[in-house]
Parts: structure tokens; sequence; C-alpha cells
């Protein structure tokens, strides 16, 4: 369904009125590339594990956002650092369902952001997916158990989502293409349950980046 892509070409801050180029990130089975064609087709598609990249274009609002996905396999992983250039956020999806994984994804994340230096002062959005399923960790939790104070980007925000229903991924989507057309005048870390829940939104303020975060 999607096209295999390689890395984009470098390009300059966001500016208005061109393509918005998201990153989506995730360990193989955290739901990344099923969110993705929930996204493009609003509804719950089957779909097998990436092996490469897989590049979607998609109308949002009055914007246009081509989203690089790419798989999540061990060996994959050391290769994501290769696509930041020409990115203007980073989308990764922890599967919340599953909490022996989240460890990996931590270090994962830590390893990606060492390397991807270009993308220190783009905007993370975290989907903690899987939240249909009885025991999910909560965002407030995801937020914690990947450390997201002591990580070398400037605004980063936990979103809880469910692939299967689909809710809280436009909510998610829609702050992350804010942060991009215009960036919070501070550093934050924030977190957001489903719409009509208890504490729906509260932020953690936290220290810019720096040299010795990882």
């Amino acid at each position: 369904m999607g096209a295999c892509c390689s890395a984009p070409p470098v390009s300059e801050a966001y500016r208005p009125g061109q393509p918005i180029r998201i990153l989506i990130l995730g360990l193989d089975n955290a739901g990344a590339t099923t969110l993705l064609y929930r996204l493009k087709m609003n509804k719950m598609i089957v779909t097998v594990p990436t092996l490469g990249a897989v590049e979607e274009t998609i109308g949002w609002g009055g914007d246009e956002i081509t989203f690089h996905d790419l798989g999540g396999t061990d060996k994959l992983r050391p290769l994501w650092p290769m696509y930041q250039e020409g990115m203007h956020g980073v989308i990764y999806v922890v599967d919340a369902a599953d909490r022996a994984s989240v460890s990996t994804s931590r270090q994962e994340l830590r390893r990606f952001f060492r390397a991807a230096t270009e993308l220190h002062n783009a905007p993370l959005l975290v989907l903690a997916n899987k939240q249909d399923v009885e025991g999910a960790l909560s965002p407030e939790q995801v937020r914690r158990e990947l450390a997201l104070d002591d990580l070398s980007c400037r605004t980063a925000q936990v979103a809880a989502c469910s692939a299967v229903t689909g809710r809280g991924l436009r909510e998610g989507i829609d702050w992350i293409v804010r942060e991009i057309k215009n960036p919070s005048p501070s550093p934050r870390r924030s977190f957001t349950n489903f719409p009509g829940r208890a504490s729906i939104t509260r932020l953690v303020r936290a220290a810019g980046p720096s040299s010795n975060r990882v």
C-alpha cells in the first residue's frame, strides 16, 4: 500500500506552505504502520511488519503531511538516524500494553536522539498505543518509563491512542502539526489522556537540550 522510499534530501526548518515531513518510529509490533493506515483510511487495517521504509502523504486540514514509517526490527533500528534530514517532527509509537518492551523502547529512543542531532529542536510525539487493552500503561506512566525529561529533544508530548478504535490519534497529530508550524516558546514535556478522562492535559516543564543529554 505504501511506496518504499530512500532517505529524503536535506531541507531547512519548516516554512509556511511547504509539505510537513514526519518520521514514524517504534519497535516492531508497536503498531506504527497500523496507526499510519488508520490515519490514511480511517479504519483498522491488518499490516505485516515494515521491513524497510514506507512513505504516505495525507491531507490534514489545509496542510499536506508526508509520513516516513521506518521498520522497527533490531536490524533496522540503527538505520533510523539516516532519515533525520529534512524532517520536521518525530512520532514514536510505544506498545503501552507490553510493559516488558518499554525498557527497550526507552533505549532505542535515546540511541536515536543521540545520533539524530538535527532533530533536537523538532517536536516529539509519543503515541502510547493499544489503550484499548486492559492494563495498558497510561500516558503519564509512559512518560516516566521513557525518561522523557532527560531526552535531548526540546518539546515532547505523550498521547493515549488506539489503532483499533482510532481514539486519541487525531488529537496527537493536531498537536505535532501545531508544534511544527508554531513552536512553543519554552521547552516542555506533557501527556494527554483520551478526551473526557481526568487530567486531560498536564505540562511538566523541562530544561532545554544540552550536550550532556541523550
